[in-house]
């Protein structure tokens, strides 16, 4: 049936479609894989996703790579779907999914000019509607949106290592659940829900911020600065560089991709990670952080360190499977921070 995008600037986008009418921000996502993780990411809560890259769908979805319990975007958006996946892991095409749990899609759809029109005026909301929806109707549906909150509230529970030498207390922020089981491969996990106190947390060897939509109190990092070693992800970086006293902003659009590419001020070496926030590190100088790493494709700062106070926080994904090189590059710092600066369980 057809469809159409209209965004609160008032553009149109025209295209084949299916489901019912659909609020939300339009963000778009350069990767070429992992639409069923963009799907479950709480970080994408409520979004409407354009995937630049031209056909999706092609290994379809699997019982292994859910994120979280639900989907959390309202609708997806590309050139187009694959409706019959050929994967041994498939069981379901993305289609069916998107049917079985009440997502919006649209293909058939200019999507670079689509693209194009985000990055240059910035990510806003928009509403796919049947084709006979006016302009005006759809702008008035968008002024009265409110979007809600995911429900990222947790209780606490353990990931038990009994050979692992260092027990991690991880704070969730609405996190991917896969970036736990990874880090329970290495440590005796313990994850809390977003609102634990500083007490709770700060016996463990070292915190572990694993980043997600909800932005956690400064206040409670900065009563663990200089405690234990921190480990900060995504949206937990930015409050790790507000309780050290610098700033950040909205970027105009976001890093959302599994291919951008950063660069190590110290090292020098480049590596292509997946990401997935909105919010740029805008200003460190009244902070005693230095620059990790930087994005190589505008620049912004991607990482910082204190090697004094024993503070890590990139704001990309922690990816084993996208880039294991640079992920076990980050856990051996963490790890020399827990044997620095914590006490290392033996």
């Amino acid at each position: 049936m057809k469809l159409k995008l209209v965004l609160e600037n008032g553009k149109e986008f025209i295209g084949e479609g299916y489901g019912e009418e659909k609020i939300g921000k339009v963000t778009f996502n350069t990767s070429m894989v992992g639409y069923q993780q963009i799907m479950y990411d709480k970080a994408n809560f409520d979004d409407i996703v354009v995937m630049t890259y031209t056909l999706i769908g092609n290994y379809g979805i699997n019982d292994e790579d859910y994120e979280s319990d639900k989907v959390q975007i309202k609708g997806m958006i590309a050139k187009e779907f694959n409706s019959k996946p050929s994967n041994f892991r498939s069981n379901m095409s993305l289609t069916d999914l998107f049917v079985k749990e009440n997502v919006t899609y649209m293909y058939d759809l200019d999507t670079r000019m689509l693209t194009k029109e985000i990055r240059n005026n910035g990510e806003m909301l928009g509403i796919i509607t049947p084709l006979s929806t006016s302009v005006e109707t759809a702008l008035e549906k968008i002024s009265k949106y409110k979007k809600g909150e995911p429900d990222i509230k947790i209780d606490k529970y353990e990931i038990k290592n009994k050979e692992a030498k260092r027990k991690i207390a991880c704070l969730d922020l609405g996190a991917r659940k896969s970036i736990f089981d990874v880090l329970s491969n290495y440590y005796d996990v313990t994850v809390f829900p977003y609102d634990a106190k500083a007490e709770q947390i700060a016996k463990y060897d070292g915190i572990f911020f694993a980043g997600g939509p909800k932005i956690v109190s400064v206040d409670l990092v900065k009563n663990l600065i200089g405690k234990k070693p921190i480990f900060a992800t995504g949206i937990g970086t930015n409050v790790l560089v507000e309780a050290c006293g610098g700033k950040n902003e909205l970027m105009k659009f976001g890093h959302r991709g599994g291919n951008h590419t950063i660069k190590y001020e110290d090292t020098k070496k480049n590596y292509v990670i997946s990401q997935n926030h909105f919010y740029r590190i805008s200003d460190l100088t009244n902070t005693n952080l230095d620059i990790l790493s930087k994005n190589l494709l505008d620049g912004e700062i991607e990482g910082v360190v204190n090697y004094d106070k024993h503070l890590l926080g990139i704001l990309y994904n922690l990816d084993n499977e996208a880039n294991p090189e640079d992920f076990n590059l980050l856990l051996e710092r963490f790890n020399d921070f827990m044997d620095l600066g914590g006490k290392k369980n033996a």
